[in-house]
């Protein structure tokens, strides 16, 4: 059945309009949104008011309600409660990720394994939770895959909330996924592992990466590493870092048997003291992230992965997705809904143009038919009087030739009468009529046939001589014969009177 939404969701596609599809990024103090568009990337974003929300849940929805609203409004301009198409990337202390493998097994089955893999290792109840995985490695004998959890009633709610907001958030993700396909789609293959370090707002934010893949999520915010006071120093900040990249490489030593070889940064404003302290601490090579081909600053990248995410989308994904929706259906729903409103569209277009080509073909014609009239009257002035006599001779003649005509078809003999006459007269003398002829001007006529005997054929050669409207009536005796059967052959010729 799944199959089925996918292929018929393609078609569809072929059919009607794709529809933009952008990245949103929602983090406890800001929004952002981008859309790749084919001049360059195109963004906005939205601070929030602190508190909105805090460690990833919504605390005030209808703040969060009116600051989505007014970003939709931003980046609709003219098109005000336009509904857009995003990939949402969720804050990242929702999410929970970890990687596990399942035997190599046909890629039919290979969704059920995992959903049942999920199930198990799940850190959250099954039942409140939205899980979903995707492929991140392949052996012999192996499928690796990397699972994220996220509480269902969290993400339902920002699902309302956005949808309120003419937001259509059809993907969930988070902000390191995000990162991973910023990676892999903009810089070259890097085969060794590589930690992904991302300080923001929010909090700090690390991940391996292996071949592009993503194989390790860990976030850590600032509330929980502020605890009580009221700031982070500079010593409580450099130890949550160095803490933080420490249980991270431990992970990368024992599923790579080798330390990460080198770091991406992306830490706007920090970029010198992280780098400079995670390269003293663990001898690792940092390098803050920059890319050539987007012209946006480091903030940008988890919102610019998503963005991607979407213009990439071809109605297939095998990525990660928490939005807790049968994706191949939705996208099927959405895609019949598009196909509609397309074509309806199109039938709206069609009428209006024929209304148009109908109503001027209607204006020209009227105004032709006035033309017309008015050269008619014209000429019906300028006609003089002897060629009003010409023309009054030339009828007069033709109703001559018409009433004349009538008054000769008055005279004419009317043929069924006669002929039923012929025929009933053939029928009372057991006469059998084959062949009957007349001229051109119908007076002459001569028909064969067939009787019992020359006594019946005699008979009826009197029977037509005694009828009144015949005359002229000739049988030859020479053309009488007899045939096999012992009856007789004749041929006959009269002339019918004229009525």
């Amino acid at each position: 059945m799944k199959n089925f939404f996918e292929s018929f969701a393609r078609f569809l596609e072929k059919l009607s309009s794709r529809p933009k599809i952008g990245g949103l990024e929602i983090g406890d103090s800001l929004i952002q949104y981008v859309n790749l568009e084919k001049d360059g990337p195109v963004s906005f974003s939205l601070r929030l008011n602190p508190g909105v929300i805090r460690e990833g849940k919504i605390a005030s929805p209808q703040e969060l309600l009116n600051a989505l609203t007014a970003l939709n409004r931003m980046v609709s301009g003219l098109e005000t409660g336009k509904r857009l198409k995003v990939v949402v990337s969720l804050p990242p202390s929702l999410i929970y990720t970890q990687s596990f493998s399942v035997p190599k097994i046909d890629e039919e089955k290979l969704e059920e394994a995992a959903r049942l893999n999920l199930q198990i290792i799940s850190p959250i109840d099954a039942v409140k939770a939205i899980a979903s995985s995707e492929v991140i490695g392949e052996t012999e004998d192996k499928y690796d895959l990397l699972g994220a959890f996220a509480e269902r009633d969290i993400v339902l709610n920002y699902r309302r909330i956005l949808a309120s907001a003419n937001f259509n958030g059809f993907i969930f993700e988070f902000p390191g996924l995000a990162l991973a396909r910023v990676v892999r789609t903009s810089l070259p293959p890097i085969p060794s592992p590589l930690l992904m370090l991302q300080v923001s707002s929010d909090g700090i934010d690390l991940s391996i990466l292996q071949g592009g893949s993503l194989y390790f999520e860990y976030f850590r915010s600032w509330h929980s590493i502020q605890g009580e006071g009221r700031e982070i120093t500079r010593t409580v900040f450099e130890e949550a870092i160095t803490e933080e990249v420490r249980r991270v490489i431990d992970f990368s030593t024992s599923r790579f048997k080798e330390n990460p070889a080198q770091a991406f940064l992306v830490a706007p404003g920090f970029e010198t003291q992280v780098g400079k302290l995670v390269e003293s601490a663990f001898s690792i090579k940092v390098y803050p992230l920059t890319l050539k081909d987007y012209p946006l600053t480091p903030t940008w990248y988890p919102v610019l992965g998503s963005a991607i995410r979407g213009r990439d989308w071809g109605g297939r994904d095998r990525e990660i997705n928490l939005s807790g929706e049968n994706l191949a259906e939705e996208v099927y729903a959405e895609q019949m809904e598009n196909f509609v409103r397309l074509w309806r569209n199109i039938a709206v277009g069609i009428a209006a143009v024929m209304l148009v080509v109908f109503g001027g073909a209607a204006a020209f014609l009227t105004r032709q038919a006035n033309t017309l009239e008015s050269r008619l009257a014209s000429f019906r002035a300028t006609v003089s009087q002897q060629e009003l006599g010409d023309l009054t001779a030339k009828v007069s003649e033709f109703n001559s030739l018409v009433a004349s005509i009538t008054k000769s078809r008055g005279r004419s003999t009317s043929w069924y009468e006669t002929l039923s006459h012929i025929k009933k007269l053939a029928d009372t003398n057991s006469v059998t009529i084959d062949i009957l002829n007349t001229n051109q001007g119908g007076e002459l006529t001569t028909f064969s046939g067939r009787a019992p005997s020359t006594a019946a054929v005699i008979k009826f050669k009197n029977v037509l001589v005694a009828e009144p409207g015949f005359s002229e009536v000739n049988l030859p005796l020479a053309a009488i014969s007899t045939l096999a059967d012992n009856s007789v052959s004749f041929n006959v010729s009269f002339k019918v009177q004229a009525n």
